[in-house]
Formats: C-alpha cells, sequence, structure tokens
C-alpha cells in the first residue's frame, strides 16, 4: 500500500512538471529562496521542509511543525571586504515569518523582502539623433553627463498568509496567498497568487516521544496556481513623468506582467550515519526556467552542530547555471537555532552570497 502511494505521488509530480514548463522573470525575487538551512542544501528543501521556512518552500510541511516557530533571515546587500569570498549580489534580502499550530491546522505569516539601492536613471541623458526622430536608435552615441544621472532604489516584497492542514501522522495538505508588490523610479505593480502545497510522510516522528522521523517524505508546492498577474501604475506626479519632453513618458505606458504557473517537488530521506545524530538527503526539481535541479545534505552531530552542502542546476532559456553552496547550523537549548549558508559557489554569472537566519521555537 505504501509503495501504491509513493508511485502515485510521483506521478503526480510529473504530470504538473510537463503542464507546468514555463520561464518568466516577473516577480523574480520570490525564487532566491529564503533560510540558511534550506540554501545550505542548495534549496533541495520542498521534501523536507520540516521547519518554519515551510511557508516559503511547501506550506504543507507546516504539518509537522508542533511548537509555535518565529523564524528571520537576514541577507545584507554590501558585506565587509574581509568577508566577500567572490562577486556579492549586491542586494539586501529578508525573510520574517510566525508559524502557530492549532490542534491539526498551522497557520503562519511570512514576509519576503527584497532591496537594490543606486540604480542610476539614465533616460535623461542626450543624445546625437541623427534621423531627428527623438528617439535613440541603434548607433546613435549616448553623451554621458553625471549630473544628468540620478539614482533610485527598487523594492520588491511580498506578504504570505500560510494554511496547512494535518490528514492524520502522513499526509499534510496546505496553501499559501500571497500579495506581492514592486516598486522603482516611478512605477510599482501590485498582485495577488496562489500556491497548493502536498507533504507525505513515510514514517513520522512522534511528537509525544520523539521516534520515528527517519525514512522517506515527499513533497510538491504547485505555486502561482492560476497565474499571478502584477498591474503596474505610473506615479504621474514624477518630475520625470510630467516633462512632456521626454518620448520616454509615452513610451513606457503602465501595463502587466505574470507569474506563470510553476511547480518545484522533491523527495527527502533521514537516517543516521556513524557520528551523526542525524542525516538528511533531499533532490528537488522544479519548472521555474525549465527542468532545473537541486540536491543537498545536512549532517547532524550530537544534535546540535550541523554541516551542510547543496547544487544548483538552472536550466534558463538562455544558459544553464551552476553553482554550489556550504553550510552550517548551531542548536542552543532545544528552543534557538543559528544556520548560516554561503551560496553561489562556482559561478561568477549571479555573485554569491551569504545567508544567515535564525529560529527560535516555544
Amino acid at each position: 500500500m505504501k509503495r501504491t502511494r509513493v508511485t502515485l505521488l510521483a506521478g503526480i509530480i510529473f504530470l504538473f512538471a510537463s503542464l507546468c514548463y514555463a520561464a518568466n522573470y516577473a516577480g523574480e525575487f520570490l525564487n532566491i529562496g529564503v533560510g540558511g538551512r534550506a540554501l545550505g542544501m542548495g534549496g533541495a528543501f520542498t521534501g523536507l521542509a520540516d521547519d518554519g521556512t515551510a511557508a516559503y518552500w511547501n506550506p504543507a510541511g507546516l504539518g509537522q511543525l508542533d511548537r509555535k516557530e518565529l523564524n528571520l533571515m537576514y541577507s545584507p546587500g554590501v558585506v565587509p571586504d574581509a568577508v566577500a569570498i567572490g562577486p556579492q549580489l549586491g542586494m539586501d534580502y529578508h525573510f520574517l515569518s510566525y508559524v502557530h499550530p492549532l490542534g491539526n491546522m498551522r497557520i503562519g505569516l511570512s514576509m519576503v523582502y527584497m532591496k537594490i539601492a543606486g540604480i542610476e536613471d539614465t533616460r535623461d541623458l542626450e543624445f546625437n539623433d541623427a534621423d531627428g526622430n527623438g528617439v535613440r536608435d541603434e548607433g546613435e552615441m549616448i553623451y554621458y553627463d553625471t549630473n544628468r544621472i540620478t539614482e533610485s532604489t527598487d523594492i520588491e516584497y511580498a506578504g504570505i498568509f500560510s494554511f496547512c492542514y494535518n490528514f492524520g501522522p502522513n499526509l499534510s495538505i496546505g496553501g499559501n496567498v500571497k500579495q506581492i508588490a514592486q516598486s522603482v523610479f516611478e512605477y510599482s505593480s501590485t498582485g495577488m497568487g496562489f500556491d497548493v502545497g502536498l507533504h507525505y510522510r513515510m514514517n513520522p516522528r512522534n511528537q509525544y516521544t520523539g521516534e520515528g522521523g527517519s525514512g522517506l517524505s515527499v513533497g510538491i508546492n504547485v505555486r502561482d496556481v492560476l497565474g499571478t498577474e502584477l498591474a503596474w501604475t505610473t506615479n504621474v506626479n514624477s518630475a520625470f513623468y510630467k516633462d512632456s519632453g521626454h518620448i520616454w513618458a509615452s513610451r513606457l505606458s503602465p501595463g502587466s506582467d505574470t507569474i506563470p504557473l510553476s511547480v518545484k517537488a522533491g523527495v527527502a530521506y533521514r537516517f543516521k550515519l556513524p557520528f551523526t545524530s542525524e542525516t538528511a538527503i533531499g533532490f528537488d526539481f522544479d519548472t521555474r526556467y525549465g527542468m532545473n535541479m537541486h540536491a543537498g545534505l545536512e549532517a547532524w552531530f550530537f544534535d546540535v552542530f550541523a554541516l551542510r552542502a547543496g547544487g544548483t542546476q538552472i536550466a534558463g532559456p538562455e544558459t544553464a547555471v551552476t553553482s554550489m553552496s556550504a553550510g552550517a547550523g548551531l542548536k542552543m537549548g532545544g528552543i534557538t537555532e543559528i544556520n548560516y549558508a554561503f551560496v553561489g559557489l562556482g559561478t561568477d554569472t549571479m555573485g554569491t552570497a551569504h545567508r544567515i537566519s535564525m529560529a527560535v521555537k516555544f
């Protein structure tokens, strides 16, 4: 019976994958990943999803939480040269979540926040308008004048309400309701999206005795199930927009972007190795850009200290990017857990980043 259930789940995963092959960069900040633990495993966390960051990776995984949990992640855009290994991504990226158990239900509130400062606005630069059409065409020289360049900040964030219901100790189903907002220069966009998740555990941990928890688990997270439309608006009171002498004001009219439906699915296996209190391996794929792969390993020693490693291969529409990650974790008093990840190793196209997160259970 168990083998039949796993086979059925695997079939559902690959059916969704075949239907959801898509490449779209709208709402891209929601694909970076959260939590030092999951990112240290290369993002192979959909099948594991057993902490508060499950609100992001797979809302159905929240069913494994038996206590209230607060999660925070801090990732600065600028780091000291002494710890900056390789080119940095250059953006502030933070995550905050709270999960509350209610009987067989779990509810959670989360926020993902990204800020990129110092974006140059060069639309006011003059150029050699050879054909006199008022539009810079290919080959027409731009006159670079720093006095006519201004800067703006790109801010993107999402508020997420998560819910999960346990159908017994093995199966959980959950979902997210997301409110997304972005702003840059005089333009801003908003939209609402929905995710649906499923998590199945072969040998769940007993919440009273702590026994079990080893074995196979499977997770599926279908993101933006209806397609998430981000409708753009323009601040017509901005000085740049009101200047009728700029052809950009009429060309950059409000429109919309759509985040397409995509699937992230994975399997995880927990077991014990010599000298470890618990070891977990995970393998994920997602259809955000194509068929992207994630693999990760986590090993806990004395249930106090953890080491992690992972790899990611993103099959983009134009090129494939492979990167590695590494991380560590520390538990203190069974209440607080601090995790660190260094992501982006082995690639010079995406840059590297430090991720520091903390979880508090009470």
